[in-house]
């Protein structure tokens, strides 16, 4: 229970930095020692003595202090694995501003359960947050080191680039390609501008159908592939499509790995389809995004618009397929999709998703490899963080949730769970 309380102290030091330091401004008899005990609850070194010694250095004197009359309601109505009692909060910091503190001559034994109750209450106040209580060990002391002993380097975010693969097996990588006329493929000649590469298909029939293969590794994406049709191709970190430089006969077909998106001319007498994980995705005129990355437990396909099918399944606009590995289909209607597009638009767009599907994220787009101290059960938030921004960046935000710490070295980062 113990390492509870500096994560509250923690959320209401960092998250609420203004309330808090107007509220640490008023105690001004005690302000070094205070400040000192914050340090070591901060860094998950504070003792149990520590923390009753705060609360009491809180409640002395003359300073208003949230700890008064409903503070101990608090503690009789708060029960551990339950949120905490719904409140008024505005009214409650009100009430507290002009009530004096709790007397301090009452005896009553405090449980560490109630300490964390009031430490809690701290943090709420002005934010409104909800606590849900979750046993979990006592973090490593690595965990309880400070960040920048931890953080033993950075790694800068992922850039534009890939992997061209050529119908005879030759590699172009087109992050220094030069640009104008790559090379041609058939009838077909294929241009680079920048981060755009285009195919242009001849008048002429071509004989024999070839396939190139973009490839786009950790850390990299390819934000820009026009097809022969002219259907427009964007490609995730950790991504592949492989397709004909020209599209004859009657279909075209495209195979795909990790998360590509896609805008696809629509062509009544040539239907466009994207095979994912042994999965047909049938265009019939649309934008949409297909994420088919090994390692995720269901590949999804998200319709942005138009219409496509899988098997008999028609989808529309705002819906989401989940296909599970063994190929069943469920279909989600109401889907964020400006969570799912976050990595086409340049963002990291998530809200109470599980800490190691942001880490496989994190992984593809900053070529790190991710090791864990203990399973993994929390959930954390980042909302509208660019791409742009170093890893160390990411984690700071993330360790501001309270729920885990992170050591990297190099190229691999730990994740230690609170």
């Amino acid at each position: 229970m113990q390492d509870l309380v500096p994560l509250f102290l923690f959320k209401l030091l960092v998250l609420n930095r203004r309330q808090s330091s107007a509220f640490l401004y008023t105690i001004t008899n005690h302000t070094m020692r205070i400040n000192d005990l914050l340090e070591r609850l901060v860094d998950n070194t504070a003792s149990e003595e520590d923390v009753r010694e705060l609360l009491t250095l809180l409640n002395s004197g003359d300073q208003k202090t949230p700890v008064k009359e409903k503070v101990e309601q608090l503690w009789n109505e708060y029960r551990p694995g339950h949120p905490l009692p719904v409140t008024d909060w505005g009214k409650m910091y009100a009430t507290i501003v002009d009530t004096p503190v709790i007397n301090k001559s009452s005896k009553r034994r405090i449980s560490f359960a109630k300490v964390a109750a009031a430490a809690i209450l701290l943090y709420t106040i002005g934010m409104g947050a909800w606590f849900f209580y979750r046993k979990n060990p006592a973090p490593g002391p690595i965990a309880k080191q400070p960040q920048e002993i931890r953080f033993k380097n950075d790694v800068q975010p992922g850039s534009n680039g890939a992997t061209l693969t050529l119908a005879n097996g030759q590699q172009i990588i087109l992050d220094s390609a030069h640009n104008g006329l790559l090379t041609t493929q058939g009838n077909t000649v294929v241009i680079k501008q920048n981060d755009q590469l285009s195919y242009q298909a001849g008048s002429a029939e071509t004989a024999t159908v070839s396939y190139n293969t973009i490839t786009t590794p950790r850390g990299r994406q390819y934000p820009n592939l026009i097809l022969a049709d002219g259907s427009k191709v964007w490609l995730d970190a950790g991504s592949s499509i492989r397709f004909p430089t020209a599209f004859t006969g009657t279909e075209r077909k495209v195979e795909i790995t990790g998360q590509v998106w896609f805008d696809v001319v629509h062509n009544d007498k040539m239907p466009f389809r994207v095979m994912a994980n042994g999965i047909e995705i049938n265009d019939l005129g649309t934008v949409f995004n297909v994420n088919a990355y090994g390692d995720e437990e269901k590949t999804k396909v998200t319709l942005l618009s138009g219409t496509i099918r899988i098997q008999s399944i028609t989808m529309k606009p705002g819906e989401q397929a989940q296909i599970t590995k063994d190929g069943k289909i469920n279909i989600a209607s109401g889907i964020d999709t400006d969570e799912v597009m976050a990595w086409k638009n340049g963002v990291f767009q998530c809200e109470g998703a599980d800490v190691a599907s942001v880490m496989r994220q994190i992984s593809r787009w900053y070529d790190v490899d991710i090791v864990y101290d203990r399973p993994i059960t929390k959930r954390v938030s980042l909302l509208n963080v660019p791409r742009t921004v170093t890893m160390t960046n990411i984690l700071k935000i993330m360790e501001m949730t309270g729920n885990v710490r992170f050591v990297i070295e190099g190229k691999k980062v730990t994740v230690f769970l609170l």
